[in-house]
């Protein structure tokens, strides 16, 4: 514990959070653009290296509990498909995380998280709520995917882009869509692993989420400033993903599909 350095700064916050057997709460601490302090109301934790799931409520409101497993089970039963998922609550956050240390909170046993994905129906939430970004880009070391009524955690590296302005978003991707795209990150990857990207538009609240392929970790340079990261290309091209980048744009950057 003593040899953990914590990558990105943390600022003051207690953020109500509900984990995902939906009876037991907890507060979310310290977060940064990385991760989080939590404690749970029954003071246990985890295992350093284990996963957990939780929703955390921005608004400081937690919805009732499900008081018992057999009431959950039965809900599941009799319940529709649309009534459990119930209506969106736009102040939750729900979030896959690993435990990467245990420590104390005044007293209460405390699990140091890093985040590995954000429900991409929330991220704009959890974005908002970080504030906005002082740098032409910002890679935020998480992925994003449904991880509604699942525990399960992808294995495939996953990071989530933002940029100030349009012109940075388009500077990061390739000139051609065979080309290759640089994501500046400490967490290097073999050649050929995949990895999920989300990109974040500067100025719509839109979402770009692809697939690439690891060609290279390396150094290279933003802003003239040396950089650790790792050098990608589409996973796969396709009409479709031609298309897709093109409509998030709102223009015809790529002008062709890939023969």
């Amino acid at each position: 514990m003593g040899n953990y350095v914590r990558k990105h700064p943390r600022y003051k916050a207690k953020v109500l959070v509900r984990f995902s057997d939906k009876r037991t709460d907890g507060i979310l601490l310290d977060v940064s653009r990385e991760g989080a302090l939590i404690v749970s109301e029954s003071n246990q934790q985890k295992s350093v290296g284990s996963f957990i799931v939780f929703s955390a409520f921005l608004d400081g409101a937690l919805p009732p509990k499900e008081t018992s497993t057999q009431e959950i089970a039965l809900n599941k039963i009799f319940k529709s498909k649309e009534e459990n998922e119930k209506v969106d609550n736009p102040f939750e956050v729900k979030i896959s995380a690993k435990v990467v240390r245990h420590a104390q909170y005044k007293g209460r046993n405390a699990m140091g998280l890093q985040f590995m994905e954000i429900d991409h129906k929330h991220l704009l939430r959890w974005l908002r709520f970080l504030g906005d970004i002082k740098e032409k880009q910002e890679v935020l070391p998480f992925g994003t995917q449904s991880i509604s009524n699942r525990k399960e955690i992808k294995k495939e590296p996953g990071f989530t882009i933002r940029f100030q302005n349009k012109e940075f978003l388009k500077e990061f991707l390739p000139h051609e869509p065979t080309g290759s795209f640089f994501i500046p990150t400490k967490r290097l990857s073999e050649k050929d692993k995949k990895v999920r990207v989300t990109l974040v538009h500067p100025t719509e609240e839109k979402l770009l989420e692809i697939e690439g392929v690891v060609k290279s970790s390396c150094n290279s340079k933003i802003d003239n400033t040396p950089q650790d990261g790792i050098l990608c290309s589409f996973a796969s091209l396709s009409k479709d993903l031609i298309q897709k980048i093109n409509n998030f744009l709102d223009e015809n950057f790529y002008l062709s599909p890939p023969k």
